[in-house]
């Protein structure tokens, strides 16, 4: 299994898998070779029951086997995001609802940590519940989601590492109420989203977070999965700046700022279309370096993450 190798502040960054692995092969090893040099350590991918599993027992795992092998090849260890509800397994038919049988997300959990536990180190369960995008159970109800799966992914391998999902949109509130109903007691580690417009807005939402963990007594370490901007590819969606410019100036003077808050900083994403959150830029079938993929590689290295 790979073992995470700390430094002071882990940096790492999201990958989509669909996405990637759709860029062909090598592609993949051209922008993960990047990253390696960059000094990160650590690729936050999705791992999609609804796409692995869209029949009941009939299992879909080729893309994430070439995205794991690709990651695994160049050194990274990778945190999995496990999510999307199967229509078959829904409670309402939708891939944001709690599943209707816990025996079945038992099943798929141990099918698929079974299958991973010596390539992925960390597994993260679900993406943002406190957006109704991606959940529309209730709080309690994702704690017994997280609970269910925290007992399965340690009785395959008690060395794996559970991460609770980010929160970002009415994060503060919601993560209240997971604590409030036992979620650090199904974890190791507690995971936080960011788009901050400015500095001093990332610092009094870490440090609401930070707070609340004080207020339950929770030591455990504090992940941002996801932080990053976009130049409006997404005019409505989060962390609208004007230009690559400012996007690379977001990266030198907020994440630096993040550090002595949050044990690990996740951009969100590695490699997207024009426009978006990319630190490298893919269009057109070619693969271009955005200015806020040098400010992440030096605040990368000068946290720790030494050139591979």
């Amino acid at each position: 299994m790979p073992r995470l190798i700390m430094a002071e502040v882990l940096y790492g960054v999201n990958v989509h898998t669909g996405q990637i692995v759709n860029y062909g092969d090598r592609t993949v090893d051209e922008v993960f070779a990047k990253l390696q040099h960059a000094g990160i350590r650590i690729i936050r991918f999705n791992l999609s029951w609804d796409r692995i599993e869209r029949q009941k027992g009939q299992y879909q795992f080729g893309e994430t086997d070439r995205l794991v092998k690709a990651a695994n090849k160049h050194g990274f260890d990778l945190l999995a995001v496990v999510s999307g509800t199967p229509s078959w397994a829904s409670a309402n038919g939708h891939d944001t609802a709690n599943p209707s049988s816990s025996e079945r997300w038992k099943i798929f959990l141990i099918t698929a940590v079974q299958r991973y536990a010596s390539s992925i180190s960390t597994w993260q369960i679900w993406n943002e519940p406190d957006i109704r995008k991606f959940w529309t159970g209730t709080p309690q109800e994702y704690v017994r989601l997280l609970k269910t799966a925290f007992h399965v992914i340690k009785e395959v391998d008690p060395r794996l590492q559970i991460v609770s999902a980010g929160l970002d949109g009415n994060g503060e509130k919601y993560l209240e109420t997971l604590l409030e109903n036992g979620a650090a007691d199904a974890c190791d580690i507690i995971a936080y989203h960011l788009y901050p417009p400015s500095t001093r807005v990332a610092e009094l939402r870490i440090n609401g977070a930070k707070a609340l963990l004080q207020k339950f007594r929770v030591t455990k370490p504090l992940w941002i999965t996801e932080i990053g901007w976009q130049t409006g590819g997404w005019p409505s969606g989060p962390g609208v700046v004007k230009n690559e410019e400012v996007k690379a100036l977001m990266v030198s003077s907020v994440l630096p700022t993040l550090e002595p808050y949050a044990d690990a900083l996740f951009w969100y994403r590695a490699v997207d279309v024009p426009g978006m959150y990319g630190l490298i830029e893919y269009d057109n079938g070619k693969l271009r370096d955005l200015p806020a993929f040098a400010a992440f590689r030096r605040a990368a290295r000068a946290a720790g993450g030494t050139e591979r």
